[in-house]
């Protein structure tokens, strides 16, 4: 809240009636003043909270499923849908498509419930690092990937090192891969059982 605080300090408005936005990134509350120690000067615009956004706000903080039977606009507030999807990423589903399309949300989110990945914009389903950090987090978010990452050997391979259970939803082609396999088996030997049956009886992997 350092940010917020030096503002409150300035124009007696609470933080939590707060919000900032920098060009048309809304800043969050963890950001440090630190952040801008190297830059002589920066245009951050100061929005004041109604009343009743601060009651949304305390709403989540609580549970995010107090917000289940919101307003649409709520759902299209980035603070709250940071807040909502970093207890749970399935709340991504309820966030309006630019909030889908938003990296750091969709990050929180899949951070939380790499199945949450499915509720994102095509374009983030396609960004390897968004995928990777949801198919790290459950194997089975390889599914929702965009094609082209799916089909991609080399991301394939950089997936299964994270999380070898992602073989179970890899290509077939991938599945019969060898240094795929090995490498998923080598994070989780469990994960045997998802690769190609000629691989199955391979003594250099078993």
């Amino acid at each position: 809240h350092e940010v917020k605080s030096a503002i409150e300090s300035v124009t007696c408005i609470p933080v939590k009636q707060q919000r900032l936005l920098c060009q048309t990134a809304e800043l969050c509350d963890d950001l440090p003043v630190s952040r801008f120690a190297a830059q002589s000067a920066v245009d951050v615009t100061l929005i004041k909270r109604s009343a009743e956004q601060v009651e949304w706000l305390h709403a989540v903080e609580a549970d995010w499923t107090n917000l289940l039977n919101a307003p649409p606009e709520v759902w299209a507030d980035r603070e709250l849908v940071i807040v909502a999807v970093g207890q749970c990423g399935w709340a991504l589903q309820h966030a309006c498509p630019d909030l889908k399309a938003d990296r750091d949300v969709v990050f929180q989110a899949v951070f939380q419930n790499g199945l949450a990945l499915q509720h994102a914009s095509q374009e983030l389903r396609g960004d390897k690092e968004v995928v990777l950090a949801a198919a790290t987090q459950c194997g089975r978010a390889l599914k929702f990937a965009e094609a082209h990452l799916k089909t991609d050997r080399t991301f394939t391979l950089a997936v299964v090192q994270k999380n070898g259970r992602a073989l179970e939803h890899a290509q077939p082609e991938l599945q019969a891969d060898r240094e795929v396999v090995l490498a998923a088996v080598r994070q989780c030997g469990r994960c045997l059982g998802s690769a190609a049956s000629s691989l199955k009886e391979d003594y250099g992997i078993v």
